[in-house]
């Protein structure tokens, strides 16, 4: 007699990874946020998630803390420091957004390292916004 053994797993698992910011600023181009921030003073100095698996990006949820009043601001995931365009989202007067792409859109290779970058022009307002961004990725071949 045989005995079926079955087995399931996640292969593919999608991944939220944390970026904060704080205080964002006027006049900026392709400035990153931190993986953690408190505060100016109370942050990791770090902005970037190293990505374990190869993998691709999917979507970009962004809550700010209060609604932009002035001038312009967009978001944008980088990978190796190059900005992932079909995932940069503008942000308009309300506080949250979502910007989604189809599967294997934004590829990535293990090792690559996953940024997220703010651009606001001089008329920016307020200085005063906090803003979390949260980056979903799938990982490609997991096997746990």
């Amino acid at each position: 007699m045989s005995l079926l053994k079955e087995r399931i797993a996640v292969t593919h698992p999608l991944v939220p990874l944390t970026f904060v910011g704080y205080d964002l600023a006027a006049s900026q181009t392709g400035t990153g946020i931190y993986i953690v921030a408190t505060g100016p003073s109370a942050k990791i100095d770090a902005q970037t998630h190293v990505l374990p698996w190869n993998g691709c990006l999917m979507a970009v949820a962004i809550k700010l803390s209060t609604a932009k009043t002035a001038g312009t601001l967009s978001i944008t995931p980088t990978i190796d420091g190059t900005a992932v365009s079909a995932l940069t989202t503008t942000v308009g007067t309300a506080t949250d957004y979502t910007t989604r792409v189809n599967y294997n859109a934004a590829r990535f290779s293990a090792g690559a390292k996953l940024g997220v970058a703010y651009t606001s022009d001089a008329s920016f307002a307020p200085s005063t916004m906090d803003i979390a961004v949260v980056v979903y990725v799938v990982y490609d071949g997991v096997m746990y």
